[in-house]
């Protein structure tokens, strides 16, 4: 007989035996203390909720694969840090909509919320034409050695320049 015996071993019995109360019991001992754990990891109140419910699924998943080493509150712990890890630096890396300054200054609208001052069109700042013309002009300056060669030789059949023209 182990000298500390898991409180949580006749629950563990239960759980994996398919007693939805057991279950039930686990999360009301173990949620206060999983969500405070979880908030230190993550920015928000709402996305330390995601983790502990996350949790609760892996160790659902879980449950045939432990093997009882540890406690069922050290593995059900260590689950919820790695997922809460996890998740925090997810979390780091998004950013809400709405966390910056709007892209428009606001004072480019009316009261009505319509463009006091709208934008110039793209198209009219950009003459396309003239782009199209200095990548042509790009292009035409470094032939290939095949456009080299196709334009520099003799005039072939008309057979060969129908062909040539389709391709």
């Amino acid at each position: 007989m182990p000298l500390n015996p898991d409180p949580d071993a006749e629950l563990l019995a239960r759980l994996r035996a398919g007693d939805e109360q057991a279950f039930v019991t686990l999360v009301q001992r173990y949620r206060a203390s999983m969500l405070q754990l979880a908030a230190g990891y993550v920015p928000s109140q709402a996305v330390a909720e995601e983790v502990v419910q996350d949790t609760w699924v892996g160790v659902l998943r879980g449950l045939s694969g432990f093997e009882e080493r540890a406690s069922v509150r050290t593995w059900l712990f260590r689950i919820l840090v790695n997922r809460a890890r996890t998740a925090g630096a997810r979390e780091r890396r998004t950013v809400a909509i709405g966390a910056f300054e709007p892209a428009v200054d606001q004072a480019r609208f009316d009261a009505g919320g319509q463009w006091a001052d709208p934008p110039e069109r793209w198209l009219e700042q950009v003459d396309d034409r003239l782009v199209f013309r200095s990548s042509l002009s790009r292009y035409w300056a470094a032939p290939s050695m095949c456009e080299r060669q196709c334009f520099s030789a003799p005039p072939a059949s008309p057979a060969s320049t129908r062909l040539m023209s389709f391709a």
